[in-house]
């Protein structure tokens, strides 16, 4: 991070001062940004002919930097700071860190710190993690971890305004709008930029069913038990719960299924016994709804509330991001790093020696994509073998092509999002040609 030397200078918060710290970011990082491209700093994107290497990603005084090799980071936090104090600025040695998986990769001990213009800058092991622009960066786990703070950060804003969310004095309606406008950004910032996988996609799912459930307060329902057993056998006292001794227990004697909460850790004494069949009445008293189906009769109560003030669940509000963040990378120019790095494979670079381990591949960003048109388009996006190999990004460029056009691409967001009807079918000359085709494989 970066700070100003300068006494007077913009208010914190004030709209023009992230104006101006890009425009003297780009004065400054310019000309390095040539340098390090030409000294081979940064990661190289698409095949070994392609020229755009991405050094650094900035924002107001945010400045990440990216570089394949530990000692090179120090060497680009040198060039910043020594550019930085002839326009005034100053690294900030709190806020500057260098995170490595030197150790992941090769299994060689790293430094834990280094000095950068008289600076001790920490290095950071692939297990920690670090904040920028908002989001949390690691490189163990980088989903799960950003996951937990974004829904951690949903905690917060829900604790923040919990009076005006849960309070009866307020329609439902009403309370349900600031949820909708204050921790559901709060839960979904960036999430188009994310995978959907199954995991986090329930992870969300329970936390916003759960914040529901507090809103809505669903009371618990009392019912009263009625006691069926026979008037010979032994009961308890009414202030002491049914015990079960497995011991004493033979096939012939009734047994009293309870919960966990219900069982004591002493057994009843014997003033806790009675064989007076008239001595307790015929029910036991007003019961508590169990526990689990008080939850199953809330989470119902709260979806349909849900739909009825057109709340969406958060799944659906990722995977629509995702689906028109697809339509943005795919409008992109072809030199541009988000369109490159939609692509981009460890094995592009020779130099770098890139491979991934034995073992099934993760989920990539565009795989939901990717299987929902081979499913609804298989005339234009054919299935291919699961097992990637190098150059396996056919489909990868069909998406890209069929997200050019915004008009088919808007069309099937409902689709995508669960909620339309299938694609018409393809056009006659496509289906004469599929049919030919499967029948010479069929003769």
């Amino acid at each position: 991070g970066l700070r100003n030397a300068p006494v007077r200078g913009t208010k914190q918060g004030d709209p023009l001062r992230s104006l101006l710290f890009n425009a003297l970011l780009q004065r400054i990082l310019a000309p390095l940004v040539a340098k390090w491209q030409r000294s081979n700093h940064g990661v190289r994107l698409g095949d070994t002919n392609t020229t755009t290497i991405i050094t650094s990603l900035r924002f107001a005084g945010d400045v990440l930097l990216i570089a394949p090799a530990l000692p090179r980071p120090t060497t680009m936090l040198s060039d910043i700071g020594t550019a930085a104090m002839t326009h005034g600025l100053e690294l900030h040695p709190g806020k500057t860190e260098i995170m490595s998986n030197l150790t992941r990769r090769t299994g060689t001990a790293r430094n834990t710190h280094t000095n950068i213009n008289g600076m001790r800058i920490e290095i950071l092991p692939h297990t920690e993690k670090f904040k920028c622009l908002g989001q949390t960066i690691s490189f163990h786990q980088p989903m799960d971890t950003e996951v937990s703070h974004r829904l951690k950060a949903a905690w917060s804003t829900f604790s923040a305004h919990r009076q005006e969310l849960t309070s009866p004095h307020y329609p439902l309606s009403h309370r349900l709008r600031p949820f909708n406008a204050t921790v559901t950004p709060c839960a979904l910032y960036a999430a188009g930029t994310r995978t959907i996988t199954e995991p986090l996609r329930q992870r969300r799912q329970r936390t916003q069913r759960r914040m529901l459930r507090i809103i809505i307060n669903t009371p618990r329902r009392q019912s009263r038990a009625t006691d069926t057993r026979p008037h010979d056998h032994l009961h308890f006292n009414r202030a002491t719960p049914p015990y079960t001794d497995s011991s004493s227990t033979t096939s012939d004697s009734p047994t009293t299924t309870t919960s966990c909460d219900d069982v004591e850790s002493n057994p009843p004494t014997a003033d806790d016994l009675t064989t007076d069949a008239d001595s307790l009445p015929d029910t036991l008293g007003p019961q508590p709804e169990p526990w689990i189906d008080y939850l199953r009769r809330a989470t119902h109560r709260a979806e349909e509330l849900m739909q009825l003030h057109s709340i969406e669940p958060w799944s659906t509000i990722q995977k629509r991001m995702v689906w028109r963040l697809a339509a943005t990378v795919a409008n992109h120019s072809a030199n541009k790093w988000t369109k490159q790095v939609t692509h981009w494979h460890p094995t592009h670079d020779t130099r770098q020696n890139g491979h991934r381990p034995r073992r099934r591949p993760a989920k990539r960003w565009s795989d939901e994509v990717t299987t929902f048109l081979q499913k609804h388009l298989p005339h234009i996006h054919p299935t291919t073998p699961s097992r990637r190999t190098v150059g396996d990004d056919i489909n990868d460029d069909t998406w890209t092509n069929t997200a050019r056009d915004t008009a088919t691409w808007a069309s099937l967001e409902p689709l995508f999002m669960g909620e339309g009807a299938a694609p018409p079918p393809p056009p006659s000359t496509t289906t004469g040609t599929t049919t030919t085709r499967n029948n010479d494989h069929n003769n």
